[in-house]
């Protein structure tokens, strides 16, 4: 009964509340009857969950307990893909997760179900050092070393690895940099060269990786240069009408005061902020809606909490996002970002071919060899140098649901605030605004 609701909702774009409704009754008579469902039905249930866009945790919460010890371990990986496009982490999930480590269930799992469940766990903030690198270990020892596995596997392999803050080592590293050079001609979809990219970025970003790139072969080091380049626009991603809502809120209160502002300023590859207070006290916002954090938005446990707390817990970033944040400092920090871009030009042999180069334009008219990378002088990664010192020196985040319980008044200043204090989590910056609502 679910599945086919389900189907029919998502292609109407979720856009009938009471289908949505409907399927959200369902959900709650399937986790009260789980116990008398057979076992196969239940990834089939979160399927659909996922499908449909509901992120039914007292399901989910039922099924991961069934699941554990009573099927395989493919099963349980398609579990976690489904919680994973629901962004739906809870305790559940993650004891299942912690069980499938214990008992070593990743041995049973081919090569790509292995990359499949490395993404789905860090995408849920499942994944620690140890169980990262561990199956990655697993993974490159059943895998070709010659062979490269599909790019399908290996975009989800990377991704997994970027958003799990892997610490890469020498070996490993330096397969993934042959795989890589291997499938440089393989065609890829956006997504997939969206995700190589930010990959290679972490790479390039960790000055321990880059001293591991700097002893490869030219050519694996030119393979990831040439990662880095490729695609230097992301994909918009889809944003709910609360989303959208809570933006043109923001850049309301500032266009009725006159303060100027940017919206989507670039950064590097990839790296994008939505709105912008320009000037050396301005500042770079995030601005987070729904789509940036975990389901359950509050957690019974932190619900207990802010219930006995002046104000309320707040939710989760993905692990996407917390990525994208730190991302974001080291591309607003000039020194690191010259070093990041020397580093780049020594991978691409920049020198080499520009010394052999019959002429040398400008930064913006630097020629290039065959292979499509820079044969004179370095092309900037980050933007220029007069850009970045012109940059708001200051990151600051801010959710829809600290944007709702900001009195009106104390919108403005919050946004603008030219104190230190700006830079503080969500759940601290009201508390600041209730506190001074309080002392005057």
């Amino acid at each position: 009964v679910a599945a086919p609701m389900a189907r029919r909702l998502a292609a109407a774009g979720a856009s009938s509340g009471e289908a949505f409704r409907q399927l959200e009754q369902i959900g709650d008579q399937l986790a009260a009857s789980l116990s008398s469902l057979p076992t196969s039905s239940l990834v089939p249930m979160l399927h659909a969950c996922a499908v449909a866009g509901l992120p039914h945790a007292t399901l989910f919460a039922a099924a991961a307990q069934d699941l554990s010890g009573h099927l395989g371990p493919l099963p349980i990986v398609e579990a976690f893909e489904a919680s994973a496009a629901l962004r739906l982490s809870i305790p559940e999930l993650q004891a299942l997760f912690n069980t499938f480590m214990d008992e070593e269930l990743e041995r049973r799992l081919p090569g790509t179900s292995l990359a499949r469940l490395v993404a789905a766990a860090a995408r849920l903030g499942f994944m620690k050092g140890e169980h990262t690198q561990r199956l990655l270990d697993r993974f490159l020892t059943i895998a070709s070393p010659m062979r490269a596995p599909s790019v399908e596997t290996l975009t989800t392999l990377c991704h997994g690895l970027y958003l799990s803050s892997w610490s890469p080592g020498g070996h490993e590293l330096w397969q993934i940099a042959l795989w890589l050079s291997v499938l440089d001609q393989t065609h890829k979809t956006h997504p997939q060269s969206i995700a190589l990219r930010n990959f290679a970025l972490s790479v390039l970003s960790c000055p321990q990786s880059q001293e591991i790139v700097d002893g490869f072969q030219p050519n694996l080091q030119l393979s990831i240069a040439k990662v880095l380049r490729g695609g230097q626009s992301a994909p918009r991603i889809p944003m709910s009408d609360t989303t959208l809502k809570f933006r043109h809120e923001v850049s309301e209160v500032l266009r009725r005061a006159g303060r100027p502002y940017d919206l989507d300023l670039n950064l590097g590859p990839g790296l994008s902020v939505e709105l912008t207070l320009p000037g050396p006290i301005g500042t770079l916002w995030l601005l987070d809606g729904p789509e940036a954090f975990h389901h359950p938005f509050f957690s019974p446990a932190a619900q207990e909490r802010s219930s006995s707390s002046s104000g309320p817990s707040e939710p989760r970033l993905v692990p996407g996002e917390q990525r994208r944040a730190e991302l974001l400092q080291l591309a607003m920090d000039t020194a690191r970002v010259d070093g990041l871009e020397q580093a780049l030009g020594r991978w691409e042999h920049v020198g080499d071919r520009a010394s052999s180069s019959s002429s040398c334009g400008d930064i913006g008219s630097a020629s290039h060899d065959k292979a499509g990378m820079a044969a004179g002088p370095l092309l900037r990664l980050f933007g220029s140098a007069s850009c970045r010192t012109e940059m708001p020196a200051r990151l600051a985040r801010l959710d829809w649901l600290s944007w709702s319980r900001l009195p009106p008044a104390q919108r403005l200043g919050v946004l603008i605030e030219s104190r230190p204090a700006c830079i503080v989590a969500p759940a601290e910056k009201v508390a600041l605004a209730r506190a001074a609502m309080r002392n005057k």
